[in-house]
């Protein structure tokens, strides 16, 4: 009897999920890169993959990418420089201008640098705090102003601070917590004006030593309007100054507007200081310092 030869075997099928394995990872797809190397240069083709690329693979030269030679990273890297450069410079003159100046306002100004204000908000302080007579009575900051002036001009807008709580606001803690009535109507949140105090005793209060601090937060936490040292007058003629310190939204009378700050407070102490004009007394003469300050 003749032997039957062996039956070749067909390969076994693949488990159910190696064909979906297969498909859910796909080859990576080829594509150029950002930047060709040298011989790709030199040779003007175009270069794909690597380092090292494919053609420096099949030619088993060596694969070298000069990042250095990148005209587009070379441009925008100098423009961030040159706009650093400019930022230093001006903050610099500002300093050593007021430095060399004994005008209060120059101090006040210099207090402003020294904790932090953006550019947007020292050019807001020359321009609401300080008129035109003022400035020229200082040249140092008249040259201030016109630095500030002169330098936003050609940089992008800076988008408008939205209309939402600032996480620093969360955390804040202000120093003194006076309460917001009955002293201004503006406003009856007791933490915005414990804050907006707090700025204007920390960083106002020093250069215009009107009235004694102390005094002043004992009777404005006693929140009656009857009391010696403190009145709604003084006490909006303080918030509006402090406004112009702050960034919470609450201080801006338009939004995004940094002009605006504190304007609400101002003409609410406008306001008192018609009803109260011939009444003499310690707050109304402290705050008529204030509010001309």
């Amino acid at each position: 009897m003749d032997r039957v030869p062996p039956r070749r075997l067909a390969p076994a099928s693949s488990p159910p999920g190696s064909r979906l394995a297969m498909n859910r990872n796909p080859l990576p797809k080829r594509g150029n890169t950002k930047m060709a190397c040298s011989e790709c240069k030199t040779r003007k083709q175009r270069c794909r993959g690597g380092p090292p690329c494919e053609n420096c693979v099949k030619a088993g030269s060596e694969c070298v990418v000069d990042e250095t030679t990148d005209k587009r990273r070379k441009v925008a890297d100098k423009r961030k420089v040159a706009d650093l450069e400019d930022k230093e410079s001006l903050l610099f003159d500002l300093v050593r201008i007021l430095r060399h100046s004994d005008s209060a306002k120059s101090a006040q100004l210099l207090d402003l640098i020294r904790s932090n204000a953006s550019l947007r908000e020292i050019r807001s302080f020359l321009d609401v705090q300080l008129d035109r007579s003022t400035l020229e009575r200082t040249p140092e900051l008249l040259e201030a102003q016109s630095r500030l002036t002169a330098y936003p001009e050609n940089k992008p807008p800076v988008p408008e601070r939205p209309v939402v709580m600032d996480i620093r606001r969360l955390v804040d803690i202000p120093p003194f917590s006076v309460p917001a009535r009955p002293w201004t109507t503006v406003t009856s949140d007791d933490g915005l004006v414990s804050h907006l105090v707090s700025l204007w005793l920390a960083w106002c209060h020093p250069v215009w030593n009107c009235l004694d601090r102390d005094l002043f937060i004992r009777d404005m936490q006693a929140a009656k309007l009857d009391c010696k040292l403190c009145s709604p007058f003084l006490v909006n003629c303080i918030l509006a100054e402090a406004s112009c310190l702050c960034d919470y939204p609450e201080v801006f009378t338009v939004p995004g507007d940094m002009t605006s700050r504190g304007a609400h407070f101002y003409e609410e102490a406008k306001r008192l200081l018609e009803t109260e004009a011939g009444r003499a007394s310690i707050p109304f003469l402290q705050g008529i310092t204030t509010f001309e300050v």
